[in-house]
This record gives C-alpha cells, structure tokens and sequence, in this order.
C-alpha cells in the first residue's frame, strides 16, 4: 500500500480537525505518534482513500492567531516536530489552513518557520481556506480570484490550494458547496503530483469538481 504523509498546520480554531473528517467521510481516530515523542502537540490520523492511497495526517497544534504573534515555544516545538518527522518517515505533503479573512502575523510566521525555515521549500504546500459557506453562490473559488495577490505580497506561495467549508449543515442551500468541498479536499490530498499545476486551475472544476 502506498503511504503519504501530511502535516496539517493552521491557526486555533480554523477546522484542521473538520478538514481531516470531511475527507474520511467519517470521524477519524488517533493513532499511536510515540515515534514524534511530542503527543500534547501533534495528532496523527490514518485514512485511506478510495485508490487505496494510505494517508497519515500529523494535525499539529494549532497557532494562537488572537495573540498577533506565535509563542517562540511552540513555534520551536512544532519546528522539531516536523524535522523529526522529515527524518523518522517522511513529509509528502503541507497543508496550511486557515479562515476566509485577512492574513494574519501567525499565519505569516507559521509558513515562514515550517515551509521556509525546516522544509526549505521543498516539501509540496497546498493552502486550504475554510468557512466559505458564507460565499455568494456556489463559487467559493471566487476568495482565491479575490486574494491571491495579497497573499503573495505577503510572501505566501502555494503549489496547490482548494476552497472549502467543512460546515457540517443539512440546509440545502450550503448542501452542494459541502459535497464540492469533500470532492475537493479528497482530491488535493490524493494529486499524484503537486509541482507544475497551473495555480489558478486547481480549486476549480479542472482538478475538484468533477466527480469520481
């Protein structure tokens, strides 16, 4: 079986957990991560998708985003956790969350110490927004249109990205941006290949919205 390995990065309360569980299907349970020896700070998931991709999902302990600033501890903490993960196993994949909504200075040092600093660039990052339910119409896509550029003023460069809520509501008028967002999450994490994609045709239907 093929084994992929994600961490899962973001701030408080952004959904990391609700992304995860959107693309089980299910609620997922932890796993044993005695291997990382940081249990209070890092969650492991196994999923395995439908191609019989398995995908271990390290859901790191979220940044304060309240406080302006990540704490110097925990940004060294999760700067270790992840350079023992890079040694012990592998990081195929990053996936950095966060809310539909200004950029905030956590969000900022959070990319800059794991991305730049501990992976050097050369791990694949996809950028996952969430809390999109809110979107006029059914095209949540319309927030990356609407902020990429200022995401790269501010230095932030992804390989792939996907528009998203993990809301989980049986309105009707938010069921068909649900089902687009699981068929968009499950596909992101299940790509075969992240360098070289075209970056504004990720999140829509050329890559996510079909259905499998």
């Amino acid at each position: 079986m093929n084994v992929r390995n994600v961490v899962v990065l973001g701030e408080c309360g952004v959904g990391k957990s609700s992304i995860i569980n959107m693309i089980s299907g299910a609620q997922t349970t932890k796993t044993s991560n005695n291997v990382l020896g940081e249990g209070s700070k890092v969650a492991c998931y196994v999923v395995v998708m439908e191609s019989g991709l398995r995908v271990n999902f390290w859901e790191m302990k979220g940044f304060p985003g309240d406080v302006g600033t990540v704490p110097a501890r925990l940004l060294r903490d999760l700067k270790t956790i992840v350079r023992r993960l890079l040694v012990l196993r592998s990081v195929d994949l990053l996936i950095f969350c966060m809310r539909a909504g200004s950029v905030t200075n956590a969000v900022v040092q959070g990319y800059q110490a794991i991305y730049v600093d501990v992976c050097a660039r050369k791990v694949p990052i996809a950028l996952v927004v969430n809390g999109l339910e809110g979107s006029s119409g059914l095209d949540m896509h319309e927030w990356w249109a609407n902020n990429k550029d200022g995401l790269f003023n501010r230095g932030l460069a992804f390989d792939v990205h996907a528009c998203v809520t993990t809301l989980s509501d049986e309105d009707p008028s938010i069921r068909e941006q649900i089902e687009t967002s699981q068929r968009r999450l499950r596909k992101l994490v299940d790509l075969p290949d992240y360098f070289g994609l075209p970056n504004d045709l990720v999140c829509p239907v050329s890559h996510f919205d079909n259905p499998p």
